[in-house]
């Protein structure tokens, strides 16, 4: 296997003898597109491939926002309760 290559198996055999028969960039998660072919059993299914630091960077930032609907949510209860509601 050539260096820095994953190794993709097959959802229906399992087996690690694909390859890939459509690529194109995707706007969706800024990444690459492709469809691959399982050589062993003909399956076919679709991969979306992002580079790590873009993976980091979505973890970050969807951390980010929950954390701030968690201190948004929090800081409606102290007002409410500060004002006598319950």
């Amino acid at each position: 296997m050539p260096e820095g290559r994953l190794t993709m198996n097959c959802p229906k055999c399992k087996e690690n003898n694909d390859k890939v028969f459509d690529s194109r960039p995707c706007m969706k998660v800024e990444g690459i597109w492709r469809r691959r072919e399982c050589l062993s059993c003909g399956e076919r299914w679709t991969t979306y491939e992002v580079t790590e630091d873009k993976l980091a960077t979505s973890q970050t930032e969807l951390m980010s926002r929950r954390v701030k609907g968690a201190l948004s949510g929090i800081r409606n209860d102290i007002n409410r309760y500060l004002e006598g509601g319950d």
